[in-house]
């Protein structure tokens, strides 16, 4: 641990990869789970018997984190100089050739350990890798020529990657044709979903680091990025017991009267984990957005969010940076719209943020709670008989006990979810110096987030995992700067 403290070769790359969340993507992948042993349970088919190929998935979405994060320490490098010189890039410890190769290397690992097991980019990648070496070498010798034909050569590896996404996601995992139709069309299915949510999810964290500087919609994309994560390992447990297609022949069976009921409970119970999941990383862009004010009269942005770099004088005369007329991040008009300053934390945004912080757990019991009571009344799963127990770690817990346990872990999960987010929420909304601490415990709050929505899905002995990993998220922060 003392190692980690120290700038060193790990530390800085443990930093880059902000390696300290790892363990909230793992309780997010557990939501996935949860909801597939669901879907399987309501498909009364057998409950997910592939670890490994879940193990391999949750190492996969581990590793597009990865790659997000230093994407964002290569498009921020700038602005990192300027207001966070100390990260990892803009100091100049890892250099911009290496941050480039790790970005690809990761990435493709992440296309390998998708759910599908198709086949990686590895030419490629090889070919990026070859093409920012070459760029790097161009920049150092000065040849304008190399230079050029370095950035044409990257410039091709990037056409090739979507292409080849494309390909993927459009063609057939193996020849369909000694298959019969309904089959064939079932795999097909199943390849384009769990094939779409993997090159959804790369590109959503493309894209995102890309324009998050240009405009505040862009969190919506990263959203997208964090709730995709349960849906892919959803999709893993549920298409490989074949969940998938046993459903969707129920569905075909039951027309228009189950449909409305059955069918629509499901869409919300499997919709209910992922949105919020989505709302809370919203909450969270929107405080981490601020993080880079340099002070409780900084101001910053009004559009965009981005600290100006300077405070008002006694007069009240707005920074110099404000009066160029424009933000130099996003574009934004000061004569239109002018910049906002912080304001000391007052006690009306003390008692809003006991409402604000904690808005990722409403779906959980506006969506999931309705659903399955909606299941229950015309239940797709068989209920346990009377007399019937539960086996936890090798013990016979009876079945109302079972639930009423769980049902009491579903209810310390959200309160405690809900004072971890506020109480990060309101250091981070407070003062400049406490937004990284906030910003920090409402990532970690994800893990608690998580472990109430496996509780929900019925799951409540992933929830204790979920618990113990928000412990290691906390831990890990104090070593490894969480944002």
């Amino acid at each position: 641990m003392e190692l980690l403290k120290k700038r060193s070769f790990a530390a800085d790359w443990l930093a880059l990869t902000r390696a300290s969340n790892l363990p909230t993507i793992l309780t997010d992948a557990h939501v996935g789970i949860a909801m597939g042993i669901l879907a399987c349970a309501m498909a009364r088919v057998g409950a997910p018997d592939q670890p490994l190929l879940l193990a391999a998935t949750m190492a996969g979405m581990c590793s597009f984190y990865m790659a997000g994060m230093v994407l964002n320490g290569i498009v921020d490098r700038r602005i990192d100089a300027k207001e966070r010189p100390d990260r990892p890039i803009a100091s100049g410890r890892i250099r911009l050739p290496w941050a480039w190769t790790a970005f690809i290397l990761l990435m493709t690992a992440g296309f390998f350990l998708r759910p599908s097991f198709g086949a990686a980019p590895v030419p490629i990648a090889v070919a990026g890798i070859i093409g920012v070496w070459t760029l790097s070498a161009a920049n150092s010798m000065r040849s304008i020529t190399l230079k050029r034909l370095a950035q044409g050569w990257c410039a091709i590896a990037v056409v090739a990657a979507i292409w080849w996404m494309v390909d993927s996601l459009l063609r057939d995992p193996f020849d369909l044709a000694q298959f019969p139709a309904e089959t064939a069309l079932q795999i097909r299915a199943n390849h384009f979903a769990l094939e779409g949510t993997t090159m959804l999810l790369a590109a959503s964290l493309v894209v995102y680091n890309l324009v998050h500087a240009k405009t505040a919609w862009s969190i919506v994309l990263l959203a997208l990025c964090r709730a995709l994560v349960p849906v892919s390992l959803a999709l893993a447990a549920a298409v490989s017991t074949g969940a998938v297609g046993s459903l969707i022949s129920q569905i075909n069976s039951m027309g228009s009267a189950g449909f409305s009921s059955e069918v629509f409970a499901l869409v919300l119970v499997l919709a209910g984990g992922p949105l919020a999941i989505a709302i809370h990383t919203i909450v969270l862009s929107f405080v981490a957005r601020r993080e880079v004010a340099d002070d409780a009269t900084s101001y910053r942005c009004a559009k965009c969010g981005y600290a100006l770099g300077g405070a008002a004088d006694s007069s009240g005369v707005r920074p110099s940076s404000a009066e160029a007329g424009r933000c130099s991040e996003c574009g934004c008009d000061f004569a239109t719209t002018a910049p906002l300053g912080e304001r000391d934390l007052s006690r009306r945004s003390k008692i809003a943020s006991a409402f604000i912080a904690p808005l990722g757990i409403i779906p959980i019991f506006v969506l999931v709670a309705p659903a399955l009571i909606l299941i229950l009344r015309q239940p797709p799963i068989p209920l346990p008989a009377a007399g019937s127990t539960h086996d936890i770690l090798g013990f016979a817990v009876p079945a109302p006990v079972y639930m009423g346990v769980a049902t009491l872990l579903l209810l310390v999960c959200s309160v405690w979810f809900g004072l971890a987010a506020t109480r990060g929420y309101r250091a981070a909304i407070s003062h400049a110096s406490r937004r990284p601490a906030g910003v920090g415990a409402m990532i970690a709050a994800f893990a608690l987030l998580d472990a109430a929505a496996v509780v929900a899905y019925g799951a409540p002995e992933l929830a204790l995992i979920c618990i113990a990993l928000w412990f290691a998220t906390r831990a890990l922060q104090r070593v490894i700067p969480a944002s």
